[in-house]
């Protein structure tokens, strides 16, 4: 610790405030003793200050870790995308195999027609299942993003409150399990459309996910079309 301490005053490094609960490791020991501890910092030196935005870290929430994430905004720019709406095909969800629902609204969607073409009917019950599914989906899971939101203020709020009676710590037990459940099927959503099938143990990143996804998006796009006469043609 002396020479962690040295190295702080040789490299002029200072302690970077901290917002939310100070505390960044617990033993998460639900059922007994309780121990929270502040064991993770930032720290930067007066050159820092020349290039970059002073803003305090931020202490994330516990998830699957007895540690706390630490988030730095390094810099912050400004920038006002527009949003447009775009039909887009339909897509089968993987996540949705965990839900006892998604069986249940395709045997209800799907009609033994008689009918003397049975393409036919196979594309009109395919259409069917599709709609319901996508109806569905919107009302179940069109706020996942919003719901993900809710369940980490709830158990930030629970994690941060130094309550340490039983009926508490099992509230804190059931919120990390809602959000665990939420983040899983959020992971699934972007593993998908990543179209990677594989994950190493421990790193489950959903942002990684995101940005394969966009690249595979942006990599898509058809940016030019040549003309007939020679012109091209600019999407």
């Amino acid at each position: 610790m002396e020479n962690f301490r040295k190295t702080l005053d040789h490299c002029h490094l200072s302690a970077i405030p901290c917002k939310g609960d100070v505390y960044t490791w617990t033993n998460k020991n639900h059922h007994g003793n309780i121990v929270r501890e502040r064991l993770d910092r930032g720290f930067i030196n007066h050159k820092w200050s020349e290039f970059f935005i002073e803003d305090p870290i931020s202490h994330l929430d516990f998830y699957h870790s007895d540690h706390r994430a630490l988030a730095y905004i390094v810099s912050q720019s400004v920038s006002t995308a527009q949003s447009h709406q775009r039909h887009t095909r339909f897509r089968f969800e993987q996540f949705w195999l965990k839900d006892v629902d998604c069986r249940n609204i395709i045997q209800e969607s799907w009609h033994h027609m008689a009918s003397d073409n049975p393409t036919s009917s196979l594309l009109h019950n395919i259409a069917a299942s599709s709609a319901a599914l996508q109806d569905w989906n919107l009302r179940k899971y069109g706020q996942m993003g919003r719901d993900i939101s809710a369940a980490h203020k709830i158990s930030a709020h629970l994690h941060n409150s130094h309550n340490n009676s039983a009926a508490h710590l099992q509230q804190v037990e059931n919120a990390d399990k809602i959000l665990d459940e939420l983040l899983e099927k959020e992971e699934l959503y972007w593993q998908q459309r990543a179209r990677v099938d594989w994950l190493q143990s421990g790193d489950s990143n959903t942002k990684f996910f995101h940005s394969r996804a966009k690249t595979r998006n942006k990599n898509n796009k058809i940016k030019k079309l040549q003309a007939e006469n020679g012109g091209v043609v600019h999407t």
